[in-house]
């Protein structure tokens, strides 16, 4: 809440939250981070006010599904949506109003005068914000975002009532909007409000008193007109209200136009529940409530949320591209090529050595040339590099020789001489450098590195890129701290070599961002088009693995611009990706940007992997962290339990559970069983049922009395990647497995 100086409570996100990320194989940008940052801050502030005054409130919609199925936001959705009893939205609104922190705004048809629906929009900002105060308190998104807020009110048990109730509505709301579209004029809005009056049986008297204040084809009048017409609508939505109904419903529109209601017991009782950073409230009867509005809810499916993804685009679009934040690469075409070259050092060593082999005996042009390659090589190599010295000798051998000293053929073995020596020093070795992003991607150089490593005549260089993370306008935070370790056996070298000195053949790398990234950058000595000048061949590959997709999938195909169309993809030259869909998305997003004239070189430079360098090893690293906790040599099961289907069915479910467990006992020999439970099962269940959470831990007491396998106490992420297989119910946990493609049961309680 806010203090006597306006400071309230707020989330704190670590800087490695804003970085992109691939989750459940889709690309999230650094932006949409921002704006999730900002949506669960809203969420957060909201919470503590229904909290404080015992004010309840569900989450719905795609925000239900991402609250059961991931934990978190749903990797592609871009809003939040809650839904709350009228009477305890109007209670909420009441205190909102002073412990809000300052600039939040409620959206809806009284406050703005271009909404008219029914749903309230809650947000930080009522526009756009680009100052610096707000950029540095909001996670640097400066556009508007919140949350949704539905409104049930109770819906009429008799249809007859329920039908009636609805035509009401739709009669007052459609003349509402022909009267304000002047589509009613005149005598014709007077007969219109007659109407409504002698249908509802009511006199509409602030809409006369409106009348009597001016003419009816004024602007205001309509306006003011439609406004209470809008208010009259929600009063015969709440009409029901102080009724016990057996049934409840968001009117506008389910209620209204499709008479779609749902049982109100769904709506008795809340849970909270861990959301990405924060903790949201979820219906108890969560699994029924989504069964019956979307079917297979658990089962990920990218659809679209009704509206434009992402949501900010337009208010991005209404800035114009020469006042937009995000920082846009955009290569110069003819940059753009795929030329077969040398690495420097070696096309400027191969061309001195051509030439003082066909002109050894013009002895000014030899010394002159011989002196520049020297300057050259004391610039990238040092004043003591080896073949410097020999450089100096040629040079005396050829002042030798235009003084009479030496013969011709004596200073053709020099030249032979000295091109032997830059063929064993410079054109006969191999260098090759991997630059790594971070610890956690060295497997995807690893069967690349292991190959080239084997070779004793190639120079291999492994070069950890310096990283830190910077604020929405480019300024530095601070050092990105490496938290893992790399591979014992790996020798690295320190990022301050100079990687123009050693020109390798070959330079391989994970970031395509240089700085146009918004959460993270680099020394510009590390960005590609620098690496690709000092270089024989620049070769990405990416650090993460986005799931296949075609450019059907929107939102995919749009998240395609924070990593396809940067400078390390365009620069390279060569791009390894691990499917052809993925090479056909890449070239499709590519030439959509750059023309057709491009699609040639891109189909060249971009190949699929051979070298199996995207294989997922998170099994193998996370039975290597378990062994010693867990019986590894055996399948790995994993068994799950929610809160919300142990409620639904009680009795039934205790029994299921116990015969699971026993069945699980029978096959101790060939399974470690982990059993996980939901949080909320013992934070949450004591004071809803205490009888069925007593029966619970009963179950549970003989489970490990019996050692029939593990109650989980490992972070989820891990015993995901470790596990063969899961059954049980809904969770996020069952969302990374089915995220790791291995096998799925469900547990069925009614059997």
């Amino acid at each position: 809440m806010k203090d006597t100086k306006g400071e309230y409570d707020k989330l704190i996100f670590d800087n490695s939250y804003f970085e992109d990320e691939v989750i459940g194989g889709f690309y999230v940008p650094s932006l949409m981070k921002r704006c999730w940052a900002v949506q669960m801050e809203v969420l957060f502030q909201f919470t503590k006010i229904c909290e404080k005054h015992n004010i309840e409130y569900f989450a719905e919609w795609g925000t239900l599904i991402s609250a059961v199925r991931h934990g978190d936001m749903i990797p592609w959705d871009d809003d939040m949506d809650v839904t709350m009893k009228r009477w305890e939205y109007e209670k909420f609104r009441k205190y909102a109003e002073e412990e809000l922190p300052e600039g939040y705004f409620f959206t809806d048809f009284e406050t703005t005068h271009t909404c008219w629906q029914f749903i309230v929009n809650l947000t930080v900002n009522e526009r756009m914000n680009f100052t610096k105060e707000y950029m540095d308190s909001h996670y640097g998104f400066p556009y508007r975002a919140g949350l949704d807020i539905f409104i049930l009110d109770n819906y009429p048990d008799d249809d007859k009532e329920a039908l009636v109730q609805s035509d009401n509505i739709k009669k007052v709301l459609s003349t509402a909007d022909l009267i304000f579209e002047r589509h009613l004029v005149g005598t014709d809005i007077l007969k219109a409000i007659d109407d409504i009056e002698k249908d509802l049986r009511i006199e509409l008297t602030s809409i006369r008193d409106i009348l009597k204040t001016g003419h009816m084809d004024d602007d205001n009048v309509l306006y003011n007109i439609r406004l209470e017409l809008y208010k009259l609508a929600r009063e015969i939505c709440r009409r029901y209200n102080n009724r016990e109904t057996t049934r409840i419903a968001q009117m506008m529109p389910w209620g209204i136009f499709e008479h779609r209601s749902m049982p109100r017991e769904f709506f008795s009782a809340a849970i909270y529940k861990e959301y990405g950073p924060t903790k949201i409230s979820i219906p108890l009867y969560s699994h029924e409530l989504l069964s019956r509005k979307f079917g297979t809810y658990y089962i990920p499916y990218k659809s679209g949320a009704g509206h434009d993804y992402p949501y900010y685009e337009n208010q991005r679009k209404l800035l114009g591209e020469d006042v937009d934040f995000v920082p846009v690469y955009k290569a110069d075409i003819n940059d753009i090529s795929k030329e077969e070259r040398l690495s420097p050092i070696k096309t400027i060593a191969s061309e001195y050595i051509n030439f003082i082999r066909n002109n050894y005996d013009n002895y000014n042009d030899c010394q002159a040339i011989t002196i520049e390659f020297g300057e050259y090589l004391e610039k990238v190599k040092g004043s003591d590099y080896e073949l410097i010295r020999n450089l100096e000798y040629f040079c005396e051998v050829l002042f030798e020789a235009s003084q009479g000293e030496k013969t011709k053929e004596q200073l053709k073995e020099e030249v032979d001489r000295l091109a032997s020596l830059v063929d064993e020093y410079i054109l006969k070795k191999n260098i090759y450098v991997f630059i790594l992003y971070k610890a956690k991607y060295f497997d995807r150089f690893l069967p690349i590195y292991e190959e080239l490593a084997s070779d004793p005549d190639n120079q291999i260089y492994v070069i950890p890129q310096p990283l830190y993370y910077k604020k929405y306008d480019g300024s530095k935070i601070c050092d990105y701290v490496e938290e893992e370790s790399y591979p014992e056996d790996i020798e690295l070298t320190d990022s301050s070599i100079n990687i123009e000195a050693l020109s390798p053949d070959v330079i391989y790398i994970q970031n395509p961002y240089d700085n146009y990234n918004m959460a993270i950058s680099t020394d510009p000595a590390f960005y590609s088009d620098n690496l690709k000048r000092c270089c024989g061949q620049l070769i990405y590959i990416p650090y993460f693995r986005e799931f296949d997709f075609s450019k059907e999938d929107e939102r995919q195909y749009y998240n395609m611009k924070y990593y396809c169309l940067m400078p390390g993809v365009i620069n390279a030259d060569k791009v390894v990706l691990a499917s052809q869909a993925l090479k056909d998305v890449y070239i499709e997003k590519i030439t959509e940007e750059y023309g057709q004239e491009v699609r040639t070189i891109f189909e060249e430079k971009i190949y699929v992997d051979e070298n199996n360098l995207f294989k997922d090893n998170s099994k193998e690293k996370a039975r290597d962290i378990l062994k010693d906790q867990i019986d590894i040599s055996k399948k790995i099961v994993i068994f799950y339990t929610d809160i919300s289907l142990l409620y639904q069915f009680k009795e039934q479910a205790i029994k299921k559970i116990q015969s699971v467990l026993d069945t699980f006992k029978d096959k101790n020999v060939d399974i470690s069983l982990v059993w996980t439970i939901d949080s909320a099962i013992e934070t949450e269940l004591p004071a809803i049922d205490k009888s069925l959470y007593e029966a619970f831990v009963k179950v549970k007491e003989r489970f490990e009395k019996n050692k029939i396998g593990y109650i989980n106490k490992w972070n989820l992420g891990l015993i995901a990647d470790a596990c063969d297989a899961y059954y049980g119910d809904p969770s996020p946990l069952m969302q990374k497995i089915f995220d790791k493609e291995k096998p799925i049961m469900l547990c069925n309680y009614r059997v």
